[in-house]
């Protein structure tokens, strides 16, 4: 297995770092109760089609029916494993479509147009 850790990446240079990816990694070195991420990074790695792992923490827990893989708890071993079921899901091609259906259908514009609207109206 091989995992790259690019460090800091310029947001312009974002889109073609994950279109190189497989997999996409919501973690924390910090207990879960503690835990903070960022939504746009979930956001991201959806629009690029990746298959993430993500910790039971918040809206991420209720994504576990997705195709995305949530892991058990915060420990290194639940980590790997999910990391080694992502990648396993990441060779099926219907589970990455299912990954970017999902993103365009919760975050693409359409639906933040339809969220914008509904606000709007009275």
């Amino acid at each position: 297995d091989r995992v790259e850790l690019p460090g800091f990446v310029p947001p312009l240079l974002l889109p073609d770092v994950l279109m190189g990816c497989k997999v996409g990694v919501v973690a924390s070195g910090v207990s879960l109760d503690q835990f903070h991420y960022s939504p746009v990074k979930l956001r991201e790695y959806a629009a690029a089609g990746l298959v993430v792992c993500l910790p039971p923490v918040g809206e991420m827990a209720e994504l576990a029916d997705e195709p995305w893989v949530v892991t058990h708890d915060n420990t290194e071993a639940s980590l790997r494993a999910a990391m080694r079921e992502a990648l396993d899901r990441a060779e099926d091609p219907s589970v990455v479509a299912a990954a970017r259906a999902y993103a365009e259908a919760h975050y693409g514009w359409e639906r933040w147009w339809e969220q914008l609207m509904g606000t709007l109206r009275p």
